[in-house]
């Protein structure tokens, strides 16, 4: 019973002695002298892209999900798994949760989903993905959403064209022809 009331400082040692950890004594301090006086009006900014590119390299297609996402896409996810912490994501909906804490996800309670809330926050997600490494998430997209498009138009020669194009596995790029 001990283990649960007193559990030692092992933990929070591993924790303090990890590269990610702040400490923010002097800010908690420091916000809590400034409590109930003229001074109490405080902006507690964060780390600009804090996360999201060592949160896309987790597995369960976070990248497919984060590009969905910015495409205007909501998505089911299960916020009660998240461990509440920086460092412990066991799949995508933890990854996602830790992105509603920080603010650079919104989520809707009856639903369930998260989305992106604002444009200023779309920005942030499209500056933060404009290495080499998202290309293909992003043409895979694009690429499914001009295929959903073809079908739903009765293009069976385009149609055609996007399912040889996502069915190649040869690795290169081909581009589309610029007449479809």
């Amino acid at each position: 019973m001990g283990v649960y009331l007193n559990p030692g400082y092992r933990a929070f040692q591993m924790a303090r002695n990890s590269e990610i950890f702040v400490d923010k004594t002097e800010m908690i301090l420091f916000t809590n002298s400034v409590i109930s006086t003229n001074q109490r009006f405080l902006s507690v900014s964060r780390p600009r892209r804090f996360g999201k590119t060592m949160a896309a390299d987790i597995k369960d297609g976070l990248r497919d999900t984060v590009v969905f996402l910015m495409n205007g896409g909501r998505i089911r996810i299960n916020i009660s798994t998240y461990q509440n912490d920086m460092t412990t994501f066991h799949n995508r909906d933890d990854v996602l949760t830790l992105l509603i804490h920080l603010g650079y996800l919104g989520y809707d309670e009856e639903t369930r989903e998260a989305f992106i809330p604002n444009e200023e926050i779309a920005d942030e997600f499209k500056t933060s993905t404009l290495s080499d490494e998202w290309i293909d998430a992003f043409r895979s997209f694009r690429l499914s959403s001009e295929l959903l498009a073809a079908i739903w138009n009765g293009n069976a020669d385009k149609t055609a064209e996007l399912m040889e194009l996502a069915h190649d596995r040869s690795g290169q790029s081909k581009e589309l022809s610029a007449d479809t």
